[in-house]
């Protein structure tokens, strides 16, 4: 989760009026879990979840844990696991019909 939030704090970011985001924290700590999220850069809603409830009730099978949800509210797509920028975009496009370009790579140097 931790890893992710950058990228999709900048689709959000990138996306926005386009594409709602919302980040539920799943039985974390409170103040933790808002102070990683401010270092990530996240500024789209965050809601929590304490005893998994939520989790549960979408069929959750681990974390990270992302779901695409259509105008109508029906879950599209669910992916556990990890996913960077590029399939991130792809599942964008796939099961939203948005276009997204993620930024660049940051090179070393």
């Amino acid at each position: 989760c931790i890893r992710e939030m950058p990228l999709l704090a900048r689709a959000a970011a990138d996306l926005d009026g386009e594409v709602a985001f919302l980040g539920v924290d799943v039985q974390d700590q409170d103040a933790k879990a808002m102070r990683l999220a401010r270092e990530a850069g996240v500024a789209y809603p965050l809601v929590r979840d304490p005893a998994g409830r939520l989790f549960t009730s979408l069929h959750g099978a681990g974390m990270p844990t992302t779901l695409f949800v259509d105008a109508d509210g029906t879950v599209v797509y669910r992916r556990t696991g990890e996913v960077d920028a590029e399939r991130f975009r792809e599942l964008l496009r796939e099961h939203l019909g948005v276009l997204w370009t993620p930024p660049a790579p940051a090179q070393d140097g």
